[in-house]
């Protein structure tokens, strides 16, 4: 398993893998560029299996957390997380918003001792479904935070 930063080659890969993740390039392409973000791809066996969007910020956040569901359980989603919290070490703490409905999710970044802050927010986007169908979702959120600190 290797992680990299989002370029050229694996927005090409995200973009043969997935059509959520297809969707989402673009926009995160910009965001790079226009320095507010960073996207972390894992890669298996030179194939997108993970991907993550650090946003820069005081507080810096991670959002996108996606894997795909034949590799969960495999470390992959902590590697990420763990990445983005050494990137953003320097800030003193990261957050990240969960689904309400992703109790997976949610044990996860427990687990790697994020805790709940402030209350659930509800959401209404536009996403592309793993068929290539634009939907809009309505999702009910909790921030969770963690404060950094060197090993």
């Amino acid at each position: 398993m290797t992680l990299r930063e989002l370029d050229e080659e694996t927005a090409s890969l995200l973009s043969a893998t997935s059509p959520t993740w297809a969707a989402a390039v673009p926009s995160w392409q910009e965001s790079m560029r226009a320095g507010r973000s960073t996207v972390l791809v894992t890669l298996l066996d030179g194939a997108p299996v993970g991907v993550a969007q650090l946003l820069h910020a005081d507080i810096p956040e991670v959002r996108n957390v996606g894997v795909l569901e034949e590799h969960r359980g495999r470390g992959i989603g902590t590697a990420l997380v763990r990445e983005a919290e050494h990137r953003a070490l320097p800030a003193g703490r990261l957050r990240l918003g969960v689904g309400l409905d992703n109790p997976q999710a949610r044990r996860l970044y427990e687990r790697l001792g994020y805790r709940a802050v402030g209350d659930p927010v509800t959401t209404t986007y536009e996403y592309v479904d793993a068929d290539g169908v634009r939907r809009t979702a309505t999702e009910t959120d909790q921030m969770m935070e963690k404060a950094l600190t060197s090993p």
